[in-house]
């Protein structure tokens, strides 16, 4: 028996099948009504496909429609954010009662007792007889045990956990801020801080002359004014004094090279606070879990605000972590220019005065940033040494000089230096020097 052969339908029935279709869809009478509106356009439109898509669909929104929701949309989110914040600053506003802040304080020196991993210095050196005697005592601007160990209390996996309430937490819970600080800092016996020396700044020197591993480096110093309490205890008001107040001291500053501008951060749009977080030159969203438990972001973004110089290669961050941050700059290794430019900054605010402790040098509401406060970063390439096989001389390295390492990932390390309490700043770096330099010799050492 024959097969039958069914015939393929020629090009002509395609197109009055396909023809059919676009009647029977409606599509052929809205392209005939776009095309007549665009040939009865008097004066013809410069984009006739954008025209014509309009015309297909009327209730389609335009680009301008499109640019004008999106404007909306972010108009919105501000509104949210801003909604957001003026509600933290409200609850911040509220006060804890005597018994609840006991209730409180209790209920949680309890879990972290018996929590099993922790291994904070708080947890340490808060022991029961020390929590007796300190649970009910208040600074003269009325800081509790709690402000000053709330952040502990709730991070179990806490360094220290401490952020101090105000300059007097230190003299009014000495009991359990001494053995923490001396811990934290290595200090030896009951010895006093030595006073501010900035030295000779020529004993410094580019720290990687062929800049064959050094990157960038930074110099941050802290500073706490004499006058005000620490973010825990500040409100709105206090803020955005200490704000002005520091802002004044920096506009003033009539020195080229280092006169600049200053912007309240609720006044920086989005797209430049993104671009400024991302090079570093404007301090990241406040999302550390630490700071945050330690109310260090209280009442943000009031009162927080950046000053930078026109080379931006010294800038001060308000209100952030402390009520002052200077911090010089550099794309390169030249630890001599960028000590001297901080220095000369700190020189130039002279009329701001800071809190200062005869122990422990100049206070801050990180137990960390105490001391002569500086810390020095460096960016630096060590793909030899961040071999997992050269990890016991790399750790070795970091102990002898007592500088902290952070992985950056493709043989990059960031590397600070710690040692801040019962030295000089010149002491700090002179000591952080010949540190990067033993370790650039050991990196350059592995290449032989």
């Amino acid at each position: 028996m024959e097969g039958h052969t069914v015939k393929s339908p020629s090009l002509e029935e395609k197109r009055q099948e396909f023809r059919k279709y676009l009647e029977s869809t409606g599509v052929t009478e809205k392209l005939t009504n776009a095309l007549m509106k665009l040939y009865q356009h008097e004066t013809k439109p410069e984009d006739p496909i954008a025209y014509i898509r309009k015309q297909l669909c009327e209730d389609c929104p335009d680009v301008e429609k499109v640019v004008e929701m999106q404007t909306k949309i972010d108009e919105l989110v501000k509104e949210k954010k801003q909604a957001a914040a003026d509600i933290a600053i409200t609850k911040s506003q509220v006060k804890k009662t005597a018994s609840e802040i006991d209730l409180i304080i209790n209920t949680k020196y309890q879990e972290l007792k018996a929590h099993e991993t922790g291994n904070s210095l708080l947890k340490e050196y808060l022991t029961d007889d020390n929590f007796e005697k300190l649970k009910a005592l208040k600074t003269d601007v009325n800081g509790t045990l709690l402000d000053n160990i709330q952040s502990g209390l709730n991070n179990f996996d806490s360094d220290i956990g401490i952020f101090a309430s105000d300059k007097n937490a230190y003299d009014v819970f000495d009991g359990l801020f001494a053995g923490v600080l001396e811990d934290f800092h290595e200090i030896e016996g009951d010895t006093k801080h030595p006073e501010s020396k900035w030295g000779d700044s020529h004993e410094l020197e580019d720290l990687d002359p062929e800049s064959n591993f050094i990157k960038s480096i930074r110099i941050v110093i802290g500073r706490a004014l004499k006058e005000f309490e620490y973010m825990p205890l500040l409100t709105v008001e206090k803020f955005e004094k200490i704000e002005e107040k520091i802002r004044k001291a920096l506009i003033k500053i009539d020195d080229e090279e280092y006169k600049g501008t200053y912007h309240t951060l609720s006044s920086i749009e989005d797209d430049e606070q993104k671009k400024w977080i991302e090079d570093g030159t404007l301090f990241p969203e406040p999302e550390d879990k630490f700071l945050k438990a330690a109310e260090t972001f209280r009442c943000w973004p009031k009162g927080r605000g950046i000053f930078k110089n026109e080379k931006n290669n010294v800038r001060a961050w308000i209100n952030v972590e402390e009520h002052v941050q200077f911090i010089s700059v550099d794309e390169g290794a030249n630890l001599q220019k960028v000590y001297e430019r901080l220095n000369k900054i700190i020189e130039l605010v002279g009329e701001l005065e800071f809190a200062k402790h005869e122990r422990w040098g100049y206070l801050a509401h990180n137990l960390k940033n105490i001391g002569n406060t500086m810390r020095i970063i460096v960016k630096v390439k060590i793909p030899k040494l961040s071999l997992e096989e050269n990890s016991n001389k790399f750790e070795t390295l970091l102990e002898a000089t007592h500088i902290k390492a952070k992985n950056l990932g493709s043989g990059y390390y960031e590397l600070m230096s710690t040692k801040r309490v019962g030295l000089t700043e010149i002491e700090t770096a002179r000591d952080f020097q010949k540190g990067i330099k033993e370790i650039i010799t050991a990196e350059k050492c592995l290449y032989l």
